[in-house]
């Protein structure tokens, strides 16, 4: 009942839900890691960007892949921008600096494996956490290939449900080093 009450009550006050995160970073009332998390959760269902937060870079040519991606990752706590294809995330890598690159390894333009190879050639951005995405399977030649830049292979079949605890463990949980 009481969750109910808040939720009610957050859709009528957002200012004063500005005040409650703000307290909640300040005070780190929880344990470590929770407020952040607090503050992650309200803000991505408030629609709000938070610079605070980890930017998730996810490319991927097919939109409803995308759009599943954004959300298991907003519902985490990321802001998450997109791009449809390699080209454009290759081109977003240097002035988005992401915490988090999530890559599909088949996409029209450049693929999956250029966009890996333009964040490990780069010094500026060759300690990025690197995610393939793939509904090839996991012995298919470029999986295995890109395997070894990467930190993680999701297969979209079996794995992507995952996605959000996999890229709270690359970032680190709620602004916490990552585990």
């Amino acid at each position: 009942m009481i969750g109910r009450d808040v939720g009610v009550a957050f859709r009528f006050l957002p200012e004063e839900l500005g005040d409650l995160l703000q307290q909640v970073r300040e005070d780190r009332i929880a344990s470590t890691g929770r407020a952040d998390r607090v503050v992650r959760m309200c803000s991505s269902w408030m629609g709000t960007e938070d610079a605070s937060l980890a930017t998730v870079l996810f490319a991927d040519d097919d939109p409803d892949i995308r759009e599943l991606g954004r959300l298991l990752l907003v519902k985490h706590g990321h802001n998450v921008v997109t791009a449809a294809d390699g080209r454009a995330a290759i081109e977003m890598l240097l002035s988005l600096n992401p915490a988090l690159v999530i890559t599909d390894v088949n996409m029209p333009e450049e693929d999956g494996l250029a966009v890996c190879a333009a964040v490990r050639s780069s010094p500026a951005l060759r300690e990025i956490p690197l995610v393939l995405l793939t509904a090839l399977p996991a012995n298919d030649e470029r999986v295995v290939r890109a395997s070894t830049a990467t930190n993680a292979v999701v297969l979209i079949k079996t794995d992507i449900s995952r996605l959000g605890e996999l890229a709270d463990q690359l970032v680190g949980s709620c602004g916490d080093e990552a585990a």
